[in-house]
């Protein structure tokens, strides 16, 4: 007898939509945390459910779709774990490679509710920026946009801008503006 085949991401994600809202009210699944932080996904738009990561380019797909989504077990089947979409979440591969393998599902959960948000890190980058730069490119947003394809390179691996290109370059926007001088 062989291995029963994985569902599919669309299962996967309807089960736990689902799942999330046969609640009565956020006080109930307040009390759990693993379904609050599942409570807070998206699950119209493709990201990876433990860190939010998505790549731009694909941010509008469908779950089906997103090839950067992994199906991760919660407790593997190479330590009995099922494959039923209630023993799944859609993880990035960073996320994927980074999570438990344990029979415990207690363990995958805890992990998932600690697992920082993507883009934390990317906010406490972009908050090195001048409010007066921020400003600036806020408000001439369609010629920074321009500014931003004519001076930046997108890694094939990323198919984004990563936040320090997108900080420097937004201090350089700024600069040349005000010829170099910050008022």
């Amino acid at each position: 007898m062989g291995r029963k085949k994985m569902p599919s991401k669309v299962k996967i994600n309807n089960y736990w939509n689902d799942k999330v809202n046969s609640f009565d009210s956020l006080e109930e699944i307040k009390k759990d945390p693993f379904l609050w932080k599942l409570a807070l996904v998206d699950f119209g738009e493709a990201s990876c459910w433990a860190c939010g990561y998505y790549p731009n380019s694909v941010s509008q797909q469908k779950i089906a779709k997103a090839n950067f989504l992994e199906r991760c077990h919660i407790v593997p089947d190479m330590v009995g774990g099922h494959n039923s979409p209630d023993n799944f979440l859609l993880l990035c591969k960073e996320c994927h490679k980074k999570s438990p393998d344990t029979k415990n599902p207690k363990w995958m959960k805890e992990w998932f509710v600690k697992k920082a948000s993507f883009f934390k890190g990317e906010f406490d980058r972009m908050a090195t920026l001048t409010e007066q730069e921020m400003k600036y490119a806020l408000n001439n947003h369609d010629e920074f946009v321009d500014f931003l394809d004519e001076n930046a390179g997108i890694h094939k691996a990323n198919k984004h801008w990563i936040s320090q290109t997108s900080i420097c370059l937004v201090r350089e926007f700024y600069e040349e503006a005000h010829n170099g001088t910050k008022d």
